[in-house]
This record gives C-alpha cells, structure tokens and sequence, in this order.
C-alpha cells in the first residue's frame, strides 16, 4: 500500500480492495469478506463476428467505454446487475429483432432495460453460455469442495 499523503503515527488507514469476486478474494487475500453474497465474476466481450460490429465498437469509443469483466450477484436489485445486464442486452442486440426503436448507448448502460423479447431471450442464453464457461474453471461442486477443506492438513497455513 502506497499513501498519497503523509499519515500521522497512529492514524487510521482504510484500503479498500474493490470490486473482486469471490474467488479472487480467497486466491489472494486468503478470506472473503463477510457480507459478501455469492458473487462471480463474468467477461462479457463484444463479438468481432457478432450483429452490428462495428456500430457497437463505435459507439464505445465514442461513449470512452471499455469491454469489461462484470459482477454477478444473487439479487437483481444490485447496480451492477443491471449494467451487465443493458451490457449483455447491447452484445446481442440485433435492430431486426427490436419491436420499437431502441438507443443502443442507453440499452448499454441499463438505462433501457427492454427492448424486444428476442432481445431478451438472446441475452439470457448469452449469459448462461458465458457462465458455463466460467464454471468449467471449477471442476468441484460447493459439496465436494466442502469435503475438501474439512483436511485442513493439505494446506499450508494449517496449525
């Protein structure tokens, strides 16, 4: 940890470690933090050979917005959620799928959280196919894993 500022001898000091899904935590910081629920993270890129390619490049560009990983939480009601969400509904959105017309800078950010069942049903089958992507990372289920862990003899930091 690096201080912008000179601190005083007993001062408090707060990190802050960021967005991290659960696993990151764990891999480099050894713990999760309490309050946390089930939260993974997802890279969503924006397909090269996907519908409207380039119009949604450019629109990035022009929005300084970056292809990024997204956080996924239990609730739907997260701010997150709903951003990777409008993300997912820009990555497939295709205008011969759209019932009315729809912006496609406000689809990205969430700020039109409709705009065709098509639309829709791409986007979840999106999601579920970049999940299960993830999940191949994890060859365990939380069980197993659970069975696991109860031989704490295996790992380095057992007393």
């Amino acid at each position: 940890m690096k201080a912008e500022e000179d601190v005083p001898r007993g001062d408090q000091v707060f990190d802050s470690y960021g967005m991290k899904d659960d696993s990151t935590f764990l891999m480099n910081y050894g713990f999760l933090p309490p309050s946390r629920k089930n939260i993974a993270l997802v890279r969503a890129d924006l397909d090269v050979n996907g519908p409207h390619y380039n119009d949604k490049k450019e629109l990035l560009q022009i929005m300084n917005k970056d292809i990024g990983s997204y956080i996924w939480m239990e609730t739907l009601e997260n701010s997150d959620v709903r951003l990777s969400l409008g993300w997912y509904r820009f990555l497939v959105f295709e205008e011969k799928d759209t019932e009315f017309p729809c912006d496609l800078g406000k689809l990205m950010v969430g700020e039109i959280s409709y705009c065709s069942l098509k639309n829709e049903l791409k986007m979840w089958q999106r999601i579920k196919d970049d999940c299960a992507e993830v999940l191949k990372n994890y060859p365990t289920t939380v069980d197993e894993d659970k069975e696991l862990l109860k031989d704490t003899s295996k790992f380095s930091f057992a007393e």
